[in-house]
Order: structure tokens, then sequence, then C-alpha cells
């Protein structure tokens, strides 16, 4: 009897799964701000917070994803240094949306770059190590998951109770959902809060369409030069926006 029971266990959370295909997993991204800043920039470090949390909400049912921010308001800093500089920071929230087609794993991306609309397509190509660790995670049972063959720290947590290949910003390809990334050693961390059993309505489960559609590596060569170009804003002042996103 008792080795029966342990067998209706084990296949709960699958059979659970089966009958609740959709719903909405609550994430918090938390950045530290200091870490991004590195070495010798003490002067920028105390005009900043530590860490700058932002909230992301994953909607999934059994065909597709949708990764996207929940909307707050902009943070900024002011200030006035001895020589008559002023300094504005403005500390933004989540700017983009991430479709997932779960059934091919192509991803489409809609991100905002000073006031325009792109459209990123294609796969962001990942390989997993698994680790053999485990731990729990917004109440599930999750194995940790390490990026193998890259130069930045990368660790994953997933749940095989859901097993949805997809998670938070582009990671994906597990077998399971991604319940908390790791990057760079605590740079970045990204963690579900909680996971929620609801029906969603069908019109939300669509790809983005608004938006010029790039590849991501010319995406990221452009934004790299429009953020130059606004450190480099002169007529007495110097004004930086800080988005913390990860792809």
């Amino acid at each position: 009897m008792k080795r029966i029971s342990f067998i209706l266990l084990l296949a709960m959370p699958i059979f659970l799964f089966g009958q609740n295909e959709e719903g909405v997993v609550s994430y918090t991204q938390k950045v530290n701000l200091h870490m991004g800043l590195g070495e010798g920039n003490e002067e920028m470090k105390a005009m900043l917070p530590e860490f700058q949390e932002s909230k992301y909400e994953l909607l999934f049912n059994g065909k597709a994803t949708l990764y996207r921010g929940v909307k707050s308001d902009p943070t900024e800093v002011n200030q006035e240094n001895e020589d008559g500089t002023q300094v504005m920071i403005r500390m933004e929230g989540p700017q983009s949306t991430i479709f997932t087609d779960l059934e091919s794993g192509d991803q489409i991306e809609m991100r905002d770059l000073m006031g325009k609309q792109f459209l990123i397509g294609g796969a962001t190509a990942r390989k997993w190590k698994l680790s053999g660790e485990s731990k729990e995670i917004a109440g599930y049972t999750c194995q940790k998951a390490v990026l193998d063959g890259s130069d930045t720290p990368m660790e994953a947590w997933f749940t095989s109770a859901l097993p949805i290949s997809s998670g938070p910003a582009t990671f994906n390809q597990l077998p399971g959902l991604i319940l908390e990334i790791n990057s760079d050693g605590g740079r970045m961390m990204i963690t579900a809060e909680s996971v929620e059993f609801k029906t969603l309505d069908a019109a939300t489960m669509v790809a983005p369409t608004k938006g010029k559609k790039i590849t991501r590596k010319k995406y990221q060569k452009l934004q790299e030069e429009r953020l130059r170009e606004m450190n480099a804003q002169g007529g007495g002042g110097v004004r930086m926006i800080i988005r913390t996103e990860e792809n």
C-alpha cells in the first residue's frame, strides 16, 4: 500500500499540469547596479541604489509563452556636482515583450529603444549542463543547470513538474519551466514568486507585430551606439539611462 501511494504522489504534478495548461508566473528581477559599474566608479555608486527591482510575468498555455514587464514608473536621480554639472540618471523598468513558440522554439521579441519599436526574431541557442543540485522555488522542486561554454557564469533552476521549455527573458531549452536565473555571480537574478493556473484570453497569446524587424546582433550594435550618444550629450549636463534587461 505504501508503494502505491508513493507512485501516485510522483505522478500528481504531471497530472495536475495536464488539467491546468494555462496560467501566469510572476517574476522579480533584481539587478546589482554597483556590480555593473565595476571598480573606480565610487561617485556614481554613491548616487545609485545598490539594487534595482522590476516585475515581470510569464503567460503560458500548451502552445506558447509570453513574457512581459509589469509597468511601473521610472526612477530618476538628479544631482549637481561641485563644478555645476547637472547629472540626471533615469532608471527604467521592463521595456520588452517576448513570445516563444513551444513547438519550434522560435522567439519574437519586441523592444523599445529611444521611442522606436523593434522586432527581434530567431532563437537564442544555449547549451545547458545539469549539475545534480536541487532546491525549492515558489513551491516547486527545481533542478540546477549551468550554461556550458560561456565566459559569463549563468545558472538556471527549472522544474519538470511544469513541462514547459521556456522561462524568463529569452531563457529556455530545458525540460521544464525555468523559475530562476542567476547571472554573472549574482549581478542579475530573476526569481519566480508565484505560479497561478487560470484561463487566459486567447487574443493575448500572440506574437508581437509592431516594430521594425531586425536581427539580435544588429539590435545590440544599435543599442550600444544609442547609449554612447546619450552619455556624450553636453549642454552643461550629463544624461544617462540605465535599462536592466537580460537576453
